[in-house]
């Protein structure tokens, strides 16, 4: 009876251990997949059909890579893995080092959020050195291994960032059996855009008005106002004071961020489709860019 005991006791433990191993295993597969938080929070909790959102004051960071669909599509596959794992692997350790939480990567684009699981009272200033640290961590990875000649279909590669603060909602919606997770509302929108505006002005980081008032004024410059593609108004654009150290050491993109300062006189950068305005600008005394 003894040994048939120790028996039970020994199977029980044995399936007690197994039981929180593969716990632990789908914590962390689901956690690889989802915000960390979130992940914990539905392991707790039973599947749910319902919207299931919160309100919080966020800062956003979305990132994206340039000329990628050209790289991808004269790269080898493999080729091109390897590089979306090594800037995911790149833009997660940064993001979590400040404080932030990756929570969508989309090929290569990421967006990270920053107070919206848990408090972060400066989170408009960790999101600014996320920004400047990824690009400055990046830099090698997206630099080419060798010139590219000028009638190469391949464009040099280099990140763009748009950063906005902004009261957003964040949780999961859908049936229980397919469920969505977002970070929902306008300082998204509005750090998207900025992101693909980072190419018409030549920028590596573009900050938008809601961010810049809760950052140093000695730590922004002004660019001035523009329509925003897909936004009804006009939103006054910022950069950090130290863009240009950020600015990519190909020549593609140090002569398009300093072109005005040679020529002297207002350039146009680009023109929004669908009628939208040109940006046009020039630099100002301290090599700041500004509506012309």
């Amino acid at each position: 009876a003894g040994f048939a005991l120790l028996g039970s006791a020994g199977l029980a433990a044995a399936e007690h251990a197994l039981t929180r191993a593969q716990r632990e295993r789908l914590s962390a597969h689901l956690g690889a997949y989802l915000p960390a938080p979130v992940a914990q929070r539905l392991m707790l909790t039973d599947p749910s059909g319902s919207v299931q959102v919160e309100r919080r004051e966020v800062s956003v960071l979305v990132a994206d890579i340039r000329n990628f669909s050209s790289y991808a599509a004269h790269r080898p596959a493999e080729e091109t893995a390897a590089l979306l794992h090594a800037f995911c692997c790149i833009a997660v350790d940064v993001v979590e080092q400040h404080g932030g939480v990756v929570e969508n990567v989309v090929g290569d684009s990421v967006l990270a959020v920053w107070n919206a699981y848990s408090d972060c009272p400066d989170h408009p200033q960790q999101a600014l050195h996320a920004s400047q640290e990824l690009l400055r961590a990046t830099r090698t990875l997206l630099a080419p291994t060798q010139p590219l000649p000028e009638d190469s279909p391949v464009q040099p590669l280099a990140l763009g960032v748009g950063l906005e603060t902004g009261t957003a909602v964040v949780g999961s919606f859908g049936p229980a059996r397919r469920r969505a997770h977002a970070a929902l509302g306008e300082p998204v929108s509005v750090a998207s855009r900025l992101q693909q505006m980072t190419l018409d002005l030549s920028m590596p980081i573009l900050i938008g008005p809601q961010l810049a008032t809760r950052l140093p004024q000695a730590s922004t410059e002004p660019l001035g106002e523009y329509l925003l593609e897909g936004l009804s108004r006009q939103y006054a654009l910022y950069a950090p004071t130290e863009w240009a150290a950020l600015v990519p050491a190909e020549p593609m993109w140090v002569s398009a961020a300093t072109g005005g300062e040679r020529s002297g006189e207002a350039f146009p950068w680009s023109s929004w489709p669908e009628g939208g305005n040109a940006a046009h600008l020039t630099l100002g005394p301290s090599g700041s860019l500004r509506d012309a």
